[in-house]
């Protein structure tokens, strides 16, 4: 029972280790929208069909809105509580919640591949190691899911530094013109395939694609992995 000394937590207050509980249903919905997506992913398994689109990929994208709101929320606070960001500590704690495990797993399978058990490339080796897998198209399947997790790393090194060096009233006016440069861009990508349509060249396999395409030629046997397949498996450690 609360009491004027202990009283009952609420759950859109954030704990002491910046965890807000209200937004567990939000990431206990995106975690099954995932897995049913890889549902049908193995042979044997069918892909349900919720009416919803790629559904898979709409659970990562909301694991990166409660990533952005958490980690916006720690930095105001920080910033209320002493008038400063303290950006080699907070480097610091992402380091340790998210290297070990993501380092140790790509040492793994970098011992399968000189073991012959598996077949990497050095472009994949080094991609994975220095999170850009999400620019790179011709990934081999055992480092494609890490695409998620390198957005995340990303903004993890941009967006703390931006709100750390222009402060909380101007890291707004950053993040709005972000939006609107993302905007520009996509709608820049969108006529750049109509131009490309209309004048019989394809430029979804132009030459930043040609990668990808040789990856699916090579020799080694791989595991050919669809599109609404390859989302995210590390969903749980940027958050």
């Amino acid at each position: 029972m609360a009491s004027a000394d202990n009283p009952e937590p609420d759950s859109r207050t954030m704990t002491s280790t910046g965890r807000l509980p209200s937004l567990d249903g939000l990431r206990a919905i995106s975690i099954i929208l995932v897995l049913l997506g890889h549902a049908g992913g193995p042979r044997g398994f069918q892909r349900i069909n919720l009416q919803i689109g790629d559904y898979a990929h709409l659970g990562v994208v909301v694991f990166f809105v409660i990533s952005g709101f958490l980690i916006t929320s720690l930095l105001m606070h920080e910033y209320d509580t002493t008038r400063r960001i303290s950006l080699r500590l907070f480097y610091a704690r992402r380091t340790l919640r998210i290297f070990p495990a993501s380092y140790f797993y790509l040492c793994v399978i970098c011992l399968l591949s000189a073991s012959n058990f598996i077949h990497l490339r050095g472009v994949d080796i080094w991609h994975a190691f220095t999170y850009t897998v999400n620019f790179f198209p011709g990934r081999s399947w055992q480092v494609g899911h890490l695409w998620s997790l390198s957005v995340e790393e990303q903004f993890y090194l941009l967006w703390p530094f931006a709100f750390a060096v222009s402060g909380p009233r101007k890291a707004n006016r950053v993040a709005w013109a972000v939006i609107a440069l993302a905007i520009v861009a996509q709608i820049f990508t969108n006529d750049r395939e109509k131009l490309g349509a209309a004048l019989g060249h394809d430029v979804s396999h132009s030459s930043a694609h040609v990668p990808e395409m040789k990856l699916e030629q090579a020799v080694t046997p791989q595991r050919k992995i669809a599109p609404e397949q390859e989302h995210s498996f590390d969903i749980g450690l940027g958050l």
